[in-house]
């Protein structure tokens, strides 16, 4: 078990320039704030299917996700610490997938192509 589960949120909101890299927000990260603006980014990510999704048409659900999660699953507590800590950011039905015995988590390759903006 991580020391503070909700660390690992960082990890949606830290942007590289890659293409597999949470979208930059268009505002400074304010401790104030923190913990809203870090909330919004794991909600963005779950809510994006490049980075977050569920096939539950088999008898094991499958679960695919960014490979960064792959990658710092120590922060989660490790990978059944991934599946609880994106349970409480997701649809019920998603939340009932991700729970289910012999869920399976698998991760999507990172993309680390340029994110460029068209001039």
């Amino acid at each position: 078990m991580p020391r503070n589960p909700s660390a690992g949120r960082i990890h949606f909101a830290i942007n590289c320039a890659a293409v597999s890299c949470p979208p930059l927000i268009p505002e400074a990260y304010d401790g104030r704030r923190l913990d809203g603006q870090l909330d919004a980014r794991v909600h963005a990510f779950v809510g994006d299917p490049a980075q977050f999704e569920v096939d539950d048409s088999g008898a094991r659900p499958e679960v695919r996700v960014n490979q960064v999660l792959d990658w710092f699953n120590v922060d989660f507590g490790g990978h059944d610490g991934v599946k609880s800590f994106l349970a409480r950011y997701v649809s019920q039905e998603e939340r009932q997938a991700l729970e289910r015995p012999g869920s399976r988590l698998s991760f999507i390759d990172y993309d680390w192509t340029l994110n460029d903006i068209p001039r």
